[in-house]
């Protein structure tokens, strides 16, 4: 009677099953992922900003700055309102606008804000001055210090665009359904 028996597997025999097994796994995740999970087309939801300004004059006491009508792809993704400030940001695609209006001075918005200013850096906007700074990932950022209220937009788009944008920010009691 002869056995064939093969023994213990040989330190190659361990290493060629652990690496198959492992493409095997590799494999099944890879094909789990292409087949079902979708990207979502728009990643953050979108939020009805005219709706949230439309208490914060009674809330606090101010008229917030509002565009009045979003262009054609862009979308709001944040509108908020915390008792001192007014924030709404706008994407489309990879470009965003954020723009903030609060109540109170420079120096503490800026020790609050984690926006840096460039020197004495400063550029008109519609015959307003505006201080040129950035906010912590590099976006230029522009700020204007206006009876009390800070006022900062922050953009990754041009310099044209961004005034373009600010150009369109009106009060929200100005806006018409």
């Amino acid at each position: 009677m002869s056995s064939t028996s093969r023994g213990n597997p040989s330190m190659g025999d361990i290493l060629r099953t652990t690496i198959v097994l492992g493409l095997i796994l590799v494999g099944l995740f890879a094909a789990g992922k292409l087949l079902f999970t979708v990207e979502p087309e728009n990643p953050t939801s979108d939020v009805d900003y005219l709706l949230a300004a439309s208490g914060v004059e009674n809330s606090a006491g101010f008229d917030p700055l509002v565009v009045p009508k979003l262009d054609e792809g862009w979308r709001a993704t944040v509108a908020k309102f915390d008792g001192n400030s007014w924030r709404f940001v706008i994407t489309r695609d990879k470009e965003f606008y954020s723009f903030e209006q609060v109540r109170m001075g420079e120096r503490e918005f800026l020790l609050t804000s984690g926006i840096t200013l460039k020197d004495d850096a400063t550029v008109d906007f519609d015959g307003t001055t505006w201080r040129i700074g950035s906010d912590e990932s590099g976006n230029p950022t522009y700020l204007r210090d206006d009876s009390g209220f800070m006022y900062a937009v922050t953009s990754n788009a041009k310099r044209a665009d961004i005034e373009a944008y600010m150009a369109s920010l009106v009060p929200f009691s100005t806006v018409s359904d």
